[in-house]
């Protein structure tokens, strides 16, 4: 069913590689297209070497088979930088946004597009997220808010800002 769905062109991907079930027996036998490297390695590689090998010996191994990666749980500009240098393909985590609905990310676009780029958006009180969000969209809009008010990023990064932009 997987060898099927590939060849109709869906991305399968290899979730928390290195962890659990995920085995290299898997990753050969199944046809997966992606790598995701568990944030278990990912959010300690700046200060342990044993991760940073890891990472990027899977980062490596996905190259050699002709696959992308993508790093879990990137939660800081350091960590993001070394994955890019080490040619990770993509990058999830609180670095970029909390987890949310698809039907959210319109509201979340357009807080962080009102954002005074010093990183109010991170902060905004709940009459700025009224006044920016589609009247519709503003419950919604308060609940991103929520979420993206509990992290501790000071502001918003030069990498979220690119992201702001291409959505």
């Amino acid at each position: 069913i997987l060898t099927r769905a590939r060849l109709k062109g869906f991305q399968l991907a290899i979730d928390d590689f290195g962890t659990g079930y995920s085995s290299l027996k898997a990753l050969r036998q199944l046809p997966f297209s992606v790598i995701k490297i568990d944030r278990s390695f990912v959010s300690d590689m700046t200060t342990s070497a044993d991760s940073r090998a890891i990472v990027k010996s899977i980062i490596g191994l996905a190259a050699n088979m002709n696959m992308s990666t993508i790093a879990e749980g990137v939660e800081t500009e350091e960590t993001a930088e070394l994955l890019e240098q080490m040619n990770v393909d993509a990058l999830q985590g609180y670095l970029i946004a909390r987890s949310m609905p698809v039907e959210a990310i319109a509201s979340w676009r357009t807080i962080w597009v009102a954002g005074d780029g010093a990183g109010s958006a991170w902060t905004a009180p709940a009459e700025r997220v009224a006044a920016v969000a589609p009247a519709n969209d503003r419950a919604m809009a308060r609940d991103v808010m929520s979420a993206v008010a509990t992290s501790d990023a000071p502001g918003l990064s030069t990498r979220q800002t690119e992201v702001m932009q291409l959505l």
